[in-house]
């Protein structure tokens, strides 16, 4: 008899189960499966009842996870990989393809300055690649993360098909899946901008160093271009706008910008002075913003003033130029509502004045780009008012009377940060539990927080060869310096820098973040649309989830019952244009 939906596992349940292999009478491994929102301790064992299938739920263009655990239980297990088949349509026999799927194995790391806030670790973290691997019988737990994609527009239902653990010596294991796809897609757009600063001359460097390395030259040269479009390709996939840093302004040619298009920290902007006039080569740059729009980006970081209009003859001489040019290529491309510039970053009062002149100049020669401000500290006073286009304070000063004034009388977009300093807020750490990063954008949606700005994702050692720390098939070495993992949202799939990064778990929870944001986003609109009271008030975020940045759940249970309900109301409402 095939298992019903109501008897199986559903993941998103707080509760885990497990499933045995049994070998010559006696159980040899566990196999359980938990939330993605549960963090493991692998040293611990997980005592829980048998299960008959997982369950999983999601939409069209969604993402959905589970997290199996193994258990050893007499000894190592060896060659362990896990195997999904394609999942089918009870009713239709329509296919949920197999290559939907993606297994990773978790990894843990340890955190130099955990203590400051907690333990050092080891924290679960990176997720390897499903590649064949030991299991020691130290290791008392071992979670794989496994996620399945439903393409747009996917037939809704209940689709139906297995999971099977399989090792070099004891026999297979095998699970029934129970996936209920929702009968509404997501939009390939972001829901909100997001600035997540990328440096390719980190990427560089941890590669390359100093040295010839896999034929890519030394570190005065360039990331090669098109690797580097993959690695923007790789973040948008989770959600999220990876917006080019070049750091080293001054610093001559470091491979990554010239010595002229350095001045707007832009990586791979082509430009010289011929005699007075700067000229400037779009190409390279319009292909990262084409592929950032393509990717889902809303808006596009064009450059960051850093010190332009505060004294520097040499900069403000630069940005007198470029930024004209600058206005009328958005303007040809259909960009330039989509567009900002990155100001002063976190002045303070004092230093008022100098923003002052920044925007003044932006709204002067580049009418149209807007003008981004961080602050971190006190709040801005009247004088910048009409000065700033998009607020973007620490997401721990965010003021809500205050942004609904700046965007009521003065059109303002309010964003937030979140970076080391927003301790007890979610600071996207790997100390942090899962559900940290997955309610972000729950917490921004409720608030009305606009847009994300965080200062780095792939915040690795650099400027010297650090091959050593991973090995070939992307295993990180013990000491691997993660810090406290802020800046990391993902880590380096192997030794060369053309090997595809490996992801965080908060990374991924931060996307699932996302999706619900969109589905709330979706949902409120169409309720509203159609006159339904109950929708629109669903959309509404409980206090039981949050009541803001510093107070939010740790139940796993209400956060996944919530998201079931919207996506139940979401079905019931949403008219699909196929």
């Amino acid at each position: 008899m095939r298992p019903s939906l109501a008897s199986c596992f559903d993941w998103r349940d707080a509760a885990t189960r497990y499933h045995t292999s049994p070998l010559m009478g006696y159980q040899t491994y566990l196999v359980s499966a938990v939330s993605p929102l549960l963090t493991i301790d692998r040293s611990k064992p997980l005592p829980v009842p048998p299960i008959s299938a997982i369950g999983m739920q999601a939409g069209g263009n969604e993402h959905v996870s589970v997290q199996l655990l193994i258990q050893p239980l007499i000894g190592a297990l060896r060659n362990v990989r896990i195997e999904c088949s394609d999942l089918v349509h009870q009713d239709t026999d329509e296919l949920l393809s197999h290559a939907n799927f993606k297994v990773r194995r978790v990894g843990y790391v340890n955190c130099e300055i955990g203590a400051v806030f907690g333990p050092t670790g080891p924290y679960p973290d990176v997720l390897y690649n499903n590649v064949a691997a030991e299991i020691p019988w130290e290791v008392t737990t071992q979670p794989y993360w496994v996620t399945l994609y439903v393409p747009p527009y996917q037939r809704p239902g209940t689709y139906r098909g297995r999971l099977t653990v399989k090792t070099a010596d004891l026999p297979d294991t095998t699970i029934p899946i129970i996936m209920r796809v929702w009968g509404f897609t997501l939009p390939t757009e972001q829901p909100f901008p997001s600035d997540f600063a990328i440096r390719p001359n980190l990427i560089r460097g941890f590669f390359a160093g100093s040295k010839d390395i896999d034929g890519l030259p030394d570190w005065s040269t360039a990331l090669p271009f098109e690797v580097y479009k993959d690695w923007l390709k790789f973040f948008l996939s989770y959600g999220i706008t990876p917006q080019g840093y070049a750091d080293n302004f001054g610093a001559g040619e470091d491979g990554v910008h010239n010595p002229v298009g350095c001045a707007t920290y832009l990586p791979y902007l082509d430009c010289e002075w011929q005699g007075d006039k700067l000229v400037i080569d779009w190409t390279r740059a319009d292909d990262i913003w084409k592929t950032l729009f393509d990717g889902g980006a809303p808006m596009i970081r064009v450059g960051y003033l850093g010190g332009a209009f505060r004294g520097n003859a040499y900069l403000e001489k630069f940005w007198t130029a470029y930024l004209p040019q600058l206005r009328e290529h958005l303007k040809a491309k259909g960009w330039l509502d989509k567009s900002f510039l990155y100001g002063m970053d976190e002045p303070q009062p004092s230093a008022y004045g100098e923003v002052t002149s920044q925007a003044d100049a932006v709204h002067r020669l580049a009418p149209g780009v807007k003008f981004l401000m961080t602050y971190e500290s006190g709040k801005p006073g009247d004088p910048l008012h009409d000065k700033v286009d998009i607020w973007c304070p620490t997401i721990g000063l965010y003021d809500g009377p205050f942004a609904d004034k700046v965007r009521k009388e003065l059109g303002s977009s309010m964003w937030v940060y979140t970076c080391n300093g927003a301790v007890g807020r979610p600071n996207l750490k790997t100390y942090e539990g899962f559900q940290a990063a997955r309610l972000l954008p729950w917490i921004m949606m409720r608030e009305g927080m606009e847009g994300l700005l965080y200062y780095g994702i792939i915040n690795w050692p650099w400027n010297r060869a650090n091959l050593e720390m991973v090995s070939e098939s992307g295993e990180l070495r013990a000491d691997f310096p993660v810090r406290d993992g802020g800046g990391m949202m993902a880590y380096p799939g192997g030794k060369k820098a053309t090997d595809p990064p490996q992801p965080t778990i908060r990374l991924e929870n931060l996307r699932d973040g996302i999706e619900d944001y969109q589905c709330l986003k979706m949902l409120r609109e169409v309720a509203r649309r159609k006159g339904d009271e109950q929708g629109v008030a669903l959309s509404y975020i409980p206090p039981a989830i949050t009541t803001g940045s510093e107070n939010y759940t740790h139940l796993i249970g209400a956060i996944e019952q919530q998201r079931t309900a919207v996506s139940a109301k979401l079905e019931q409402l949403w008219d699909s244009p196929k």
